[in-house]
């Protein structure tokens, strides 16, 4: 990332400069922002910065770094708290309904759409909920933060890829543990069918889906 501003014609500086500049404050800035120096200098320089807590200055935002992070964490963490909301709620609940229902219709169905949440990349899931909720329907804001309808698209694009995967894994567990010989005892002391999967089966299986939940950011 840092090679590729490198690899493009221009420099940075130029869009912080009307045309018509002249060349002596091209120059200035260039210097100003150590862009005078070769590669190696400057990544050197910027990585002994980052050792020392200084992340450097924003060119196009003209303001600190480090202070456009914080201004920006916020968002983020409500983002990624949302997402894995998302992420863990519907993949645990359509992992335990193929379990549940398997070898039906229903659990084609939803190893289907897991499928689908794991393959499908991620810009282009949320560049067609953008189309469908925000282009189309008129649902949600196509950009901007600030309110819940902003962050119901970002959330949920983050959410279903990383659904699919706790899907398959709640259901392989649950058909994994419904094996076990434990399970066949307790179904013998006559404890009717919901609880064994509620209590002994659910339960269980959730304990791997918990450390896979996280969304996916292909």
């Amino acid at each position: 990332a840092g090679i590729r501003p490198y690899l493009v014609p221009g420099n940075p500086v130029d869009n912080l400069l009307h045309p018509g500049s002249p060349i002596e404050a091209r120059e200035q800035l260039i210097k100003e922002y150590g862009l005078d120096k070769p590669i190696y200098q400057q990544y050197i320089i910027w990585l002994t910065n980052v050792f020392k807590g200084n992340l450097g200055v924003s060119i196009t935002e003209q303001r600190s770094v480090s202070e456009l992070l914080l201004l920006k964490m916020p968002n983020t963490i409500v983002l990624g708290v949302a997402s894995l909301l998302i992420c863990f709620i519907l993949g645990v609940t359509l992992g335990a309904v193929s379990a549940i229902k398997q070898n039906t219709i229903i659990d084609y169905a939803g190893m289907v759409i897991a499928l689908l949440g794991v393959s499908v990349p991620t810009f282009w899931l949320g560049l067609m909920l953008m189309l469908i909720f925000s282009v189309n329907l008129g649902w949600f804001p196509i950009s901007g933060y600030g309110d819940l309808k902003s962050l119901v698209l970002p959330a949920f694009t983050l959410g279903l890829a990383g659904a699919g995967l706790i899907a398959r894994i709640t259901r392989a567990s649950m058909l994994e543990i419904a094996q076990k010989d434990y399970i066949a005892i307790v179904r013998a002391k006559g404890i009717s069918n919901t609880q064994v999967i509620i209590k002994h089966i659910f339960r269980n299986a959730l304990i791997p889906s918990r450390g896979s939940t996280g969304p996916s950011s292909e």
